[in-house]
C-alpha cells in the first residue's frame, strides 16, 4: 500500500476537531487519556492522540479531508444546539464521517479486501448482463481492467459501493442529538463508533432493531443513531439526566474495542469503567419488538426507491454495452475486450430500447 504524502507521520482516525471537544477546561488541545489494560490516565496532546503513521493512502487521505471538512460544520452547529437547520447535505457529510471512522479505525473487523471483492463483482456482474442482452460477453481481460479500477483504497472502496450496508442503515436509522446534565460529561474512545447491533436468527446488521451508533462529538453533547433504543430523555427531549449519562458512557466504555478512551477530566474516566454494563437485551424486549415494524416498513421504502435506481442503472448499461458492441463490429468483429455470439431475438433489450433511457 501506498504511503500518504500528506500529514504522514501523524494521521487520526478520530479527527482532531472532534477530539478537541474533549479538551481540558483550560486548554481545548489537551486530553485525559485512560489506558483500559492499565487503568493509568494521563495527558496527552490532540495532535498525537489516536493517530498513527501511514494510516491512509493518498486517495484516501485526500477523500477523509473532504468529508472532515463537510462534517465540521454540521457538528459544529449540533454542538450549539442548531439541530433544526441541519440539512439533508449535513445529515449525509455526518454519515460519510461515520462510515470513515468505522474503516480508519485500526480496532474495527472491517475488511478492506472483501469490501473490494464485492465492488468488483457487483460491476462485472452488472456490466455482463447488459453484455449478455445484446448477444456479447466479457474477455478475460475486461475482469482486469475492473480490478485495475477499485485499487486497494479502504475509504474509497468502502465509500464508493452503491449497495453500502452501512450507509443504507444509517440513512434509516433516527439521528438525535443528546445532551448530558449539568455535572456530567460525555467521553470518546479511540475506537470512536460504537456498534451495538440486535440479532435475528444469529445474523449480525447494523439493520436490526436494538442496533446502535454512537458519535460522541463533544464531552457536551453526543449523536446517537438507533433504530428502537431511543433513550428515556426527560420532558425536554434533549438532556439527559446524570445516571442516563453515566449508563450512556458505560455503554461506550464496555462495547468499543477501544484500549484508550479520552475525556475531559480524570473523575468522568475513572467512573465509566467502574460501572457495569447497564442495558442487556431482557430490558430492550419492548423497544426491539416495536423496531421491527419500523424497520420492515423503511426497508421496504428503501427497496422500492432502490429498485427505481437499479432500472435506471440497468438501461444505462444497456447503452453502453450496445455503444462496445457496435464498435467492437466496426473495427473486426472481434475485440480484445468483447467477445460476440449469436444474439437471441426472444431476449428483452437491446440497443434500440437502451437509446431510450
Amino acid at each position: 500500500m501506498q504511503s500518504s504524502t500528506w500529514n504522514d507521520t501523524n494521521q487520526h482516525w478520530i479527527p482532531q476537531f472532534l477530539l478537541k471537544g474533549f479538551g481540558t477546561r483550560k486548554k481545548a488541545s489537551i486530553v485525559y487519556e485512560l489506558d483500559k489494560e492499565t487503568k493509568a490516565v494521563d495527558v496527552r496532546r490532540v495532535k498525537v492522540a489516536a493517530s498513527k503513521r501511514h494510516l491512509l493512502t493518498d486517495r484516501d487521505d485526500e477523500m477523509m479531508r473532504g468529508i472532515e471538512s463537510r462534517a465540521a460544520d454540521a457538528i459544529d452547529a449540533i454542538r450549539k444546539g442548531r439541530l433544526n437547520h441541519i440539512k439533508q447535505e449535513d445529515r449525509q457529510a455526518i454519515d460519510k464521517l461515520v462510515c470513515a471512522m468505522i474503516v480508519n479505525d485500526p480496532y474495527s473487523n472491517f475488511d478492506a479486501e472483501d469490501t473490494r471483492k464485492q465492488a468488483i463483482a457487483d460491476v462485472t456482474k452488472e456490466l455482463n448482463e447488459a453484455l449478455n442482452r445484446l448477444g456479447a460477453e466479457l474477455a478475460p481481460d475486461v475482469h482486469e481492467y475492473i480490478d485495475d479500477q477499485f485499487g486497494h483504497e479502504r475509504l474509497a472502496n468502502f465509500l464508493d459501493s452503491r449497495h453500502n450496508q452501512t450507509i443504507v442503515a444509517l440513512r434509516l436509522m433516527g439521528l438525535v442529538a443528546y445532551e448530558p446534565a449539568e455535572g456530567e460529561l460525555f467521553i470518546v474512545g479511540d475506537s470512536p463508533v460504537l456498534v451495538v447491533r440486535g440479532t435475528e436468527n444469529g445474523e449480525s446488521s447494523l439493520l436490526n432493531p436494538g442496533s446502535q451508533v454512537i458519535l460522541p462529538i463533544g464531552s457536551r453533547c453526543v449523536l446517537v443513531y438507533s433504530w428502537a433504543t431511543e433513550m428515556n430523555v426527560v420532558a425536554d427531549g434533549g438532556q439527559l439526566d446524570r445516571a442516563q449519562v453515566r449508563s450512556l458512557n458505560s455503554d461506550y466504555y464496555h462495547g468499543t474495542n477501544s484500549r484508550y478512551i479520552y475525556g475531559r477530566d480524570e473523575e468522568t474516566l475513572r467512573r465509566s469503567w467502574l460501572l457495569p454494563l447497564n442495558w442487556v437485551q431482557g430490558e430492550r424486549s419492548k423497544e426491539v419488538r416495536n423496531g421491527w415494524f419500523m424497520m420492515r416498513d423503511l426497508q421496504r421504502s428503501e427497496q422500492r426507491r432502490r429498485a427505481m435506481d437499479d432500472e435506471v442503472q440497468a438501461k444505462m448499461l444497456d447503452y453502453v454495452a450496445s455503444q462496445l458492441v457496435v464498435e467492437t463490429i466496426a473495427k473486426s468483429g472481434h475485440d480484445a475486450s468483447l467477445t460476440p455470439h449469436r444474439p437471441n431475438p426472444s431476449r428483452p433489450g437491446g440497443a434500440a430500447d437502451a437509446t431510450e433511457g
